[in-house]
């Protein structure tokens, strides 16, 4: 019998492609890091540019891995929220 595996993007720490969560980096271990800025001091009348890197997170989690695409998205990496 096959063992489904649970997909939800709704649980855990938000990352990139849902990619691990790293806290702190050791070395060259990575080929790619994703570091959200959630800054809103430069924004004067339009507030809540600070919730971009969450919501890029979020549609992220949506994107699903196609073996039939030459592209390679998994490369070793991590996001440092």
């Amino acid at each position: 019998m096959e063992k489904l595996q649970a997909n939800m993007a709704f649980t855990g720490i938000a990352t990139f492609c849902k990619a691990p969560h790293v806290a702190e980096p050791k070395g060259d271990t990575a080929n790619i890091a994703v570091l959200g800025v959630p800054y809103d001091a430069a924004i004067g009348y339009s507030p809540g540019t600070r919730f971009g890197p969450r919501a890029i997170r979020n549609a992220s989690t949506r994107i699903v891995y196609s073996r039939n695409s030459t592209a390679n998205y998994y490369l070793r990496g991590g996001d440092g929220c």
